[in-house]
């Protein structure tokens, strides 16, 4: 069985670390609605009771935040659990572009690695799975960032009716213009849609996530697979009130934009080879060796997140600092610079 370390996780790492750059989570997080949330609980009757309207009060809540029906959203535990999902009902009828999302690389059949990594490169390869089966991928793509405007893929699906396509949109709220990415609300059938406010919105422990499905029969096999009360109480709420601080995403997402757009000047100084042109809060450095730069840059008291072969491509992911953290990187790079 293959063994991926998941980003974010620092069990590995012994000693201790000034940077967590492994995980994508909006380091700005969470927004401050732990009071409003303790207050609407405070008389802990809704804690006693089971999440009978939970998961429902999520769905509206973020339905009117994507401008979809709320009936065309499945809720479930974040976007992981949704991906398990798709592997129960759609597994065998799907092909993973690879480098893709550790979870998709996983649990998906693969296509041949890409031979550039480049967005042309990258749709080229969804076209040649479409040619043979349905297809799931991440838009933005993780790890490299790389991503396709939706009215390049909007052409794709059309083009391909009879199959289906899962896009995992973990990454599109940390984009400037979201719209320019997302496929949600596209007048399209043949696509699902997968998205969760937790990564962006700095709560990763909340999990909460919808698929965006506008086919209803395709919609009702879904439904079939999620369990009784798909979310917790303090989940759904947690994130209905963090869903109403649009004001804070936008003003986080444009300073990490920043921060990564700096952290890529510093890595081409430091004689590494970004990913360039990515609309994303991270960037991708493919490197042969990447374990010996992970170790050296721990050592450093920095993680990054490691991608070997087995994941469709070497290299090291770096996720933008906090502006005030960006110092402790560039430190750490001289001691890597290549």
């Amino acid at each position: 069985m293959t063994t991926v370390i998941q980003g974010g996780h620092t069990a590995r790492y012994s000693s201790a670390f000034t940077l967590d750059l492994a995980t994508c989570v909006n380091p700005f997080g969470p927004p401050h609605v732990f009071g409003r949330t303790a207050d609407a609980l405070q008389n802990g009757r809704e804690l006693r009771l089971h999440p009978f309207e939970a998961a429902e009060a999520f769905r509206h809540s973020y339905a009117r935040k994507l401008g979809v029906a709320a009936e065309e959203l499945i809720i479930a535990r974040g976007i992981t659990e949704l991906i398990h999902v798709v592997k129960e009902v759609l597994g065998s009828e799907l092909t993973c572009p690879t480098p893709d999302y550790t979870d998709l690389i996983l649990g998906f059949p693969l296509s041949t690695p890409a031979t550039r990594i480049d967005v042309q490169a990258r749709y080229s390869q969804i076209v040649e799975i479409a040619n043979q089966s349905g297809v799931i991928f991440s838009n933005p793509c993780n790890p490299t960032g790389l991503s396709i405007p939706s009215n390049q893929l909007v052409e794709i699906v059309s083009a391909y009716p009879s199959r289906l396509f899962i896009i995992d949109e973990s990454y599109v709220d940390f984009t400037s213009e979201p719209e320019t990415w997302s496929m949600v609300g596209a007048k399209l059938s043949n696509i699902l849609v997968l998205r969760s406010p937790t990564k962006c919105m700095g709560m990763g422990g909340v999990r909460v996530g919808a698929a965006w499905i506008p086919d209803s029969g395709l919609r009702a096999r879904f439904a079939k697979a999620i369990c009784k009360w798909p979310l917790s109480t303090f989940d759904a709420l947690f994130a209905q009130l963090a869903l109403e601080e649009e004001g804070w995403r936008v003003s986080t997402t444009k300073e990490l934009l920043n921060s990564a757009m700096e952290m890529e000047v510093a890595l081409t100084k430091a004689g590494f080879n970004p990913i360039h042109n990515v609309p994303v809060h991270f960037r991708f450095v493919p490197h042969q060796n990447p374990r010996l730069v992970a170790d050296k840059l721990s050592e450093a008291g920095v993680i990054v997140r490691v991608k070997s072969a087995i994941e469709g491509i070497c290299g090291l992911r770096f996720v933008a600092p906090l502006p005030s953290q960006l110092s402790v990187l560039i430190s750490a790079l001289e001691g890597v610079r290549q």
